[in-house]
């Protein structure tokens, strides 16, 4: 039942990597307590210290649980977006699929966000993201080639 969730999560930490995390320092995961993003952080905590930095976006009662984990450089909850430090090159994962936390996190960081990619939509009844976002326009994994 969890292969297909890691080798989901392991094929998008290779084609960070192979993309060189985009210029990336951190990596932000939206969902940060869901399976592919628990391999995900897994993958990219071991590329630590030359990889990026890994900053798990969790609801405030899951913070707690992703922060144990130690796969994560970091945990915050979706409405403390603006604690980040938007100065930083950043990429976001987004398994979650709220529209609302996805664009607050584009509208943080702005040109600073270098990729954007969605993979999943665990808060399947979120509203879904506007499409004038400030940053690397949003696009769905894998990407086209």
């Amino acid at each position: 039942m969890l292969r297909p969730l890691y080798t989901t999560s392991f094929l998008i930490d290779d084609w960070l990597a192979n993309n060189d995390f985009f210029g990336a320092r951190q990596v932000l995961v939206l969902s940060a307590s869901s399976k592919t993003g628990l391999g995900l952080a897994y993958g990219l905590h071991r590329r630590r210290p030359e990889g990026p930095e890994v900053v798990g976006l969790t609801s405030a009662g899951n913070k707690t649980f992703v922060e144990g984990l130690g796969y994560y450089d970091k945990a915050v909850a979706y409405g403390d977006v603006t604690s980040l430090d938007a100065s930083v090159p950043t990429a976001v994962v987004d398994f979650a699929g709220d529209g609302d936390v996805l664009a607050a996190v584009h509208r943080h960081f702005g040109d600073r966000l270098v990729e954007s990619t969605t993979v999943g939509l665990s808060h399947k009844d979120a509203p879904r993201p506007p499409a004038d976002l400030p940053g690397a326009k949003p696009r769905f994994f894998p990407p086209s080639i």
